[in-house]
């Protein structure tokens, strides 16, 4: 299993095994398994956020893809490789042909991609580049880092650098531009100076501190925090009377209502709410 995925107290644990001690990401091995594990996790509604890691023995949290597989994708036979790629005219006019399935992860690398709206904590201890940088960039709502993680952008320099737009929304622009076009690394100072990450702790605390962490995303009512941040997430690219409608609409369809009622009579009662995540 590259992908282990445990559930308890309505959190996930996602642990990426990817290849050797570097981690790293080939589409058999991470992207494929990953991109169903996420899936599984965003429709599941017992389960309301979740905290993504690598195996701590790992060097890193990951190098970023599996140059050799990607090698493989692009210059090996058809039948050596077991599956068709796409065509420029398959990704421009047929986007769901069958050929594009060995693409059919890359969602997970872009900005709401995975349409996922559960809180998600991401443990970063070490490097973790190219892919790596951009999972964490389109997914994570709070990184918990080790002083030893760098980001960084490199497959620019290996001709696989397309993937970029979605730091630029993350990062001041001349920062992103540097590492998207030249390969710079973002030390986890500069990372935590810009916003990139939340918080910085000694490598062997990060796990539990992202623990911690996600128990208290989970503490709060699941309904309200999958609205905020589906909210949030249309705000960076909407107009705000659109986002007012959607608020007006969640709260007129009474979807929180058990959970709004619980967590005022849980304060009164001076006790900690139960939430039930479901409308009456």
């Amino acid at each position: 299993m590259t992908i282990r995925y445990d559930v308890q107290d309505h959190i996930a644990e996602i642990e990426i095994d990817g290849i050797g001690e570097h981690n790293l990401f080939s589409p058999e091995e991470v992207y494929l398994p990953l991109a169903e594990t996420f899936r599984e996790f965003r429709d599941d509604p017992e389960v309301w956020c979740a905290l993504v890691f690598a195996p701590e023995g790992k060097d890193a949290f990951t190098y970023g893809g599996h140059l050799k597989a990607m090698d493989n994708v692009w210059n090996e036979g058809e039948q050596d490789r077991g599956y068709k790629l796409p065509s420029g005219f398959d990704r421009v006019f047929r986007p769901d042909a069958t050929s594009d399935d060995v693409f059919s992860w890359s969602h997970l690398l872009e900005l709401d991609g995975s349409r996922i709206y559960k809180p998600m904590v991401f443990a970063v201890a070490g490097p973790c580049y190219g892919a790596g940088m951009l999972l964490v960039d389109a997914n994570a709502d709070h990184v918990v880092a080790s002083p030893e993680t760098r980001f960084g952008l490199l497959e620019m320099r290996w001709g696989q650098g397309s993937f970029t737009s979605g730091v630029t929304r993350s990062l001041p622009w001349r920062v992103a531009m540097d590492l998207a076009l030249r390969g710079r690394m973002l030390e986890a100072e500069e990372a935590l100076r810009h916003g990139f990450v939340n918080q910085i702790v000694p490598k062997s605390e990060v796990l539990a501190e992202a623990r911690r962490v996600v128990a208290d995303f989970a503490a709060v009512p699941p309904l309200d925090a999958q609205m905020a941040k589906r909210m949030a997430i249309l705000g960076r690219e909407h107009p705000d009377h659109l986002i007012r409608s959607m608020r007006d609409l969640y709260y007129a369809g009474g979807f929180s209502e058990s959970d709004a009622r619980e967590g005022v009579r849980a304060f009164v009662e001076k006790r900690k709410p139960v939430y039930r995540g479901k409308p009456e």
